[in-house]
């Protein structure tokens, strides 16, 4: 876009009246490919943090029918940061075991 923006002024530097509204008018179609760029980025981040949550999800169920204590499905952020606390402890654990042995 910008190459071509480039050239369209060069193309009009015989016509110097021109470049004002070219240069105008790139302005706008800057505007809004940076609006559409923010748009899309939004969505993105939206369904990244969907695909996120569904994982979170996943793995508290898998690990609810594991049988490990505290894991149960929930969206509650303290009580997830606390599951993660204790999913850090129980690999902490698993590896002193693991040596240990």
């Amino acid at each position: 876009m910008l190459k071509r923006h480039q050239e369209s002024i060069e193309r009009s530097q015989t016509r110097p009246h021109h470049i004002l509204v070219l240069e105008r008018h790139h302005a706008d179609e800057k505007k809004i490919f940076y609006q559409k760029c923010e748009k899309e980025m939004a969505q993105l981040d939206q369904k990244l943090l969907l695909e996120l949550d569904q994982q979170v999800s996943d793995q508290q169920s898998t690990l609810e029918r594991a049988g490990l204590p505290m894991f149960y499905l929930t969206n509650n952020p303290d009580e997830v940061r606390l599951q993660c606390m204790f999913l850090s402890l129980y690999l902490s654990l698993s590896i002193l075991n693991n040596i240990v042995v």
